[in-house]
C-alpha cells in the first residue's frame, strides 16, 4: 500500500527507494528507472509511514482533481523524507527500457464512442472524463469495460506495469473492453498463444483492439540521492 487515503499519506511495508522515487515521478517512471546508485539499505529498509494532514489541507485534497491532488501528496511527501531523512536530490536524464503502443498490422478495432450512448449506473468517472466498470471474478478483476475514454485512459492502465508511449495517433474517444490474456479468445495453437505472452509482459490482450506493445528505450529522467540518514526514533 501506497498513497493517500482520506486525510494521511500512507506507506505499508515499502521500500524506501519506492517511496522515494514515487514521491518525485510520476508512477509509470517510478517503476521503470534503476535505482542502483542508491545507498543499499535505501533498497533494502521497508517502512510502515502514517503521515496525516490537517483538516485544511485534507479538504483541499478532497477538492482538487486527480492530477492537481498528485502533485498536491507528492510536494508534501517530498518535505516529510527531507525532514525526517535528510534527504536531497538532483535530477538527471535517463534512457529506460519501456514499450510504444502502436497500431497492428491490420489496423484498430476499437469502437467509436457516440454521443447517445448509453452508460450502465454500475460505471464510475475515469480521471479523462470517460467511464469505467471493474468486473471481478474470484476476487481479482476479470475485466475492464471503458466508455467515452481517449486512448490515453488505455496508455494509462497499461503504465501501471511499465513505461509506456502512445505511438498509435489515436484519439477516441472509444468503447472498449480489456480481458486479460488467458480469458481473451484465440486464434490458433497454443503455442501462438504462448508466443503472443512472451511478447506481451502484461497480462492484458491487446489484439481484440487491433493494438499491440513494441519494446523500445525511452528517454526520461530519474532522480539521485545527494544526502540521506536514517531517521532518529521518534
Amino acid at each position: 500500500m501506497l498513497g493517500y487515503w482520506k486525510d494521511a499519506y500512507q506507506t505499508q511495508g515499502w521500500a524506501l527507494a519506492d517511496v522515494i522515487l514515487h514521491a518525485y515521478l510520476p508512477p509509470h517512471v517510478a517503476t521503470a528507472v534503476p535505482r542502483d546508485g542508491f545507498p543499499s539499505w535505501v533498497n533494502s529498509e521497508r517502512y510502515d509511514i502514517v503521515a496525516k494532514v490537517d483538516e485544511h489541507i485534507a479538504a483541499q485534497l478532497a477538492s482538487a482533481t486527480e492530477a492537481e491532488r498528485a502533485a498536491m501528496v507528492q510536494s508534501m511527501v517530498q518535505k516529510m523524507l527531507a525532514d525526517r531523512f535528510g534527504l536531497v536530490v538532483h535530477r538527471v536524464p535517463v534512457e529506460v527500457q519501456g514499450y510504444a503502443l502502436v497500431v497492428a498490422k491490420n489496423g484498430p478495432k476499437l469502437t467509436r464512442s457516440q454521443p447517445g450512448d448509453v452508460v450502465p449506473d454500475d460505471f464510475r468517472d475515469t480521471k479523462a472524463g470517460g467511464k469505467v466498470r471493474f468486473v471481478n471474478r474470484h476476487r481479482s478483476v476479470h475485466e475492464i469495460d471503458y466508455l467515452h475514454v481517449p486512448i490515453a485512459e488505455l496508455v494509462d492502465r497499461l503504465s501501471l506495469n511499465a513505461l509506456i508511449v502512445d505511438h498509435t495517433g489515436l484519439v477516441g474517444p472509444y468503447n472498449f473492453s480489456l480481458l486479460p490474456l488467458n480469458d481473451a479468445p484465440v486464434a490458433g495453437d497454443e503455442s501462438a498463444q504462448r508466443d503472443t505472452r512472451l511478447e506481451n509482459p502484461f497480462r492484458w490482450d491487446l489484439r481484440p483492439l487491433g493494438l499491440e506493445l513494441k519494446p523500445i528505450r525511452v528517454k526520461t529522467e530519474t532522480i539521485v540521492i545527494d544526502s540521506i540518514h536514517r531517521p532518529s526514533t521518534n
